[in-house]
């Protein structure tokens, strides 16, 4: 039986935290937002951890998905954190690969 390389499994391991972490954060954030408007004036800073250097790279490009503000912010943060869960996936798949043994 072949053991999975301790490099490729933290790699996934940290994508994993990575998205956990992102959807406590949106749903968070829309809780506040749309359940507690008086007390959500920091709901989204989860989400603007999460999405840098996107959100403060693409601030200017403003879309309007959804009509409420606070909600389209949050939508396009969270495009943000997809962002970058793609790119940490890539980069699990590649350490994973790097590490297989060769024939």
């Amino acid at each position: 039986m072949q053991e999975k390389p301790a490099g490729a499994t933290l790699a996934w391991l940290i994508v994993a935290a990575y998205g956990a972490l992102a959807i406590v954060s949106v749903v968070y954030a829309l809780y506040k937002g749309n359940y507690s408007r008086a007390n959500s004036e920091f709901a989204g800073v989860p989400l603007l951890l999460l999405a840098i250097p996107w959100s403060f790279v693409l601030r200017s490009f403003d879309p309007v998905i959804v009509q409420d503000k606070f909600n389209n912010s949050v939508v396009q943060m969270t495009a943000y954190i997809l962002l970058n869960l793609a790119i940490l996936s890539a980069i699990a798949r590649t350490v994973a690969r790097s590490q297989r043994p060769r024939v």
